[in-house]
């Protein structure tokens, strides 16, 4: 009886042991030499193959897939199976080979929110990449592209120029790109843009669109070749709260440093914005200079037309008298003629 019931035991044990590790090993341990995965997420971090992910399953539940280190063709599909992974929210493909991306690539992940595509050499774009991914709230693209300055423009106009609404898109970072240059109407699709990010580039001025950026709250332009600011920024993006100018070559004239002092809007850096010129200003800190700065300018400026008209009087009065003094010597001189002609009639000239 007592060895019956020990071998009963032993049998629930090792039942208990054996899903136990069905569960640990068979839904969130497998691994293989690219990645880990198990039902909700896939990791592939060492350095892999080309196309790791199309080496292993993609369960239905999938949730989050993050692969560095590998090259991708976004061209391409992630995995081989036919099967749409509807519950994938996360993609991370940071620190990849990426070179090409294309519509392909997204088409079984349409419910991603989180886009993670920094540090790649994204260089061709096939048309509407992003068209599927209706839900996505956040895309990440820092030191992603790998193209020269006009590729880098066609390709983020060909990106974001979509069928999508990008109604739920709310955040872009574009930052350490070398964009010199955007076209003004490449944000324009973005409905539901309020923070855009395009620090450290080489833009040199805010071209964009008037008309698409009212919901924009989160402006982030710190570290390009901008110097002077649309005087109608304010307008035409009225819920701006947060923007950041800093390191740029500020031009400080009066219609800038009133700009930058608005009392509504909050400046990210203040201590690294400064004016590149005019050469008196140069070095200080735009938001150090006094508020009064503007008054002070144009009565200086006010003074010197003044004085600049005082001279030009003066110089038109000596001129005008030393043309007169001119005209009375000369007329003078003309009419006092040196000769026998001109002696008396009745003096007669004596000789000795």
């Amino acid at each position: 009886m007592i060895e019956k019931v020990q071998v009963m035991l032993t049998a629930k044990f090792a039942c208990f042991f054996f899903f136990l590790a069905l569960i640990l090993f068979g839904s969130f341990g497998v691994t293989n030499a690219d990645c880990q995965w198990n039902q909700t997420n896939v990791v592939c971090t060492e350095k892999t193959s080309e196309d790791p992910l199309k080496k292993i399953p993609a369960p239905k539940t999938l949730d989050t897939i993050i692969v560095h280190n590998a090259k991708i063709d976004l061209t391409d599909d992630l995995f081989n199976n036919d099967q749409k992974l509807s519950s994938v929210s996360l993609l991370d493909l940071s620190g990849n080979k990426i070179q090409r991306i294309g519509r392909r690539g997204f088409d079984k992940t349409q419910n991603v929110e989180f886009l993670y595509l920094s540090n790649n050499s994204i260089k061709q774009s096939q048309p509407d990449p992003f068209m599927s991914l209706g839900r996505l709230k956040r895309l990440e693209m820092n030191n992603a592209l790998g193209g020269d300055f006009e590729e880098n423009e066609a390709l983020l106009r060909n990106l974001f120029h979509s069928n999508n609404d990008f109604a739920d898109l709310s955040e872009i970072q574009l930052n350490s790109n070398r964009i010199k240059s955007l076209h003004p109407k490449t944000f324009c699709g973005v409905k539901g843009l309020t923070r855009l990010e395009l620090s450290q580039n080489n833009l040199e001025n805010l071209d964009f669109a008037r008309r698409c950026f009212k919901d924009l709250k989160g402006l982030f332009m710190a570290a390009n070749n901008i110097s002077t600011i649309p005087q109608d920024i304010w307008d035409f993006m009225p819920s701006l709260s947060s923007f950041d100018i800093s390191n740029n070559p500020i031009h400080c004239d009066c219609a800038i440093v009133e700009l930058l002092k608005a009392d509504d809007v909050s400046f990210i850096n203040q201590g690294n914005t400064f004016c590149a010129s005019p050469p008196e200003l140069k070095g200080k800190n735009v938001f150090e200079l006094p508020n009064d700065f503007c008054k002070s300018s144009k009565s200086s400026k006010g003074y010197s037309f003044f004085n600049f008209l005082i001279l030009a009087l003066i110089a038109a009065a000596i001129l005008y008298l030393y043309r007169n003094y001119r005209q009375r010597m000369s007329s003078y001189y003309s009419k006092t003629v040196v000769g026998y002609q001109n002696i008396e009639p009745n003096v007669q000239p004596e000789f000795v």
